[in-house]
């Protein structure tokens, strides 16, 4: 079982978690934004599966086996209200439940911590990508047209890392990011393909 920790820090781990167990198909985006939540929290990927396996997986597993399942995402306040009081109420019984009908279920989410461990990792090893620029710039209110802001280390980041795709003529993977909702990362590309790539 997990160590007691600080509901607070332990939050954001669960709602992300939380994506796992609902009946719709993750796209890339979603891996990344759990992926971001782990790195910004105080658990290493390891202690992250355990506190799935534990506390969210016992709550939230028997949406996955529902005909009717939950697709649009959980009440935050009852996901929280349930994995406290599941913690509250841990015993070696229901520790032991939880072992057994998780080594049954948990084939129902392997491929999704293949992806998320792939997608941790690329974040962890790739501080200074593009996508990670674009999400640095958004939380520092830096957007793209803000000619006023040109002279900000973060636009002048992604345009540098822009102008590099083209030197080392990997274009096609730049053009992906058009693909991207997030952080105005599509806007970013489009942006910086008119002014320097085309």
């Amino acid at each position: 079982m997990t160590e007691p920790a600080n509901i607070e820090q332990r939050k954001p781990i669960w709602i992300a978690l939380s994506e796992f167990y609902l009946d719709t198909e993750l796209q890339e985006s979603d891996f990344r934004e759990i992926a971001f939540k782990i790195i910004e929290s105080p658990y290493t990927f390891d202690e992250v599966k355990k506190i799935n396996k534990y506390e969210v997986f016992p709550v939230l597993q028997v949406n996955l086996l529902s005909f009717a399942g939950e697709w649009a995402g959980f009440d935050e306040d009852w996901l929280v209200g349930e994995i406290i009081t599941l913690r509250e109420k841990k015993s070696l019984v229901r520790q032991l439940i939880t072992v057994v009908t998780y080594q049954m279920f948990k084939w129902m989410c392997k491929n999704y911590w293949k992806k998320l461990f792939s997608m941790y990792n690329y974040l962890k090893t790739n501080p200074e990508s593009f996508i990670l620029s674009c999400r640095t710039a958004f939380f520092n209110e830096v957007f793209p047209f803000q000619f006023d802001k040109r002279q900000n280390p973060i636009y002048q980041k992604l345009e540098q890392i822009s102008i590099e795709y083209k030197i080392k003529g990997k274009l096609r993977e730049y053009y992906e990011h058009l693909l991207e909702g997030q952080y105005y990362i599509n806007i970013w590309t489009a942006f910086f393909y008119l002014k320097y790539l085309i």
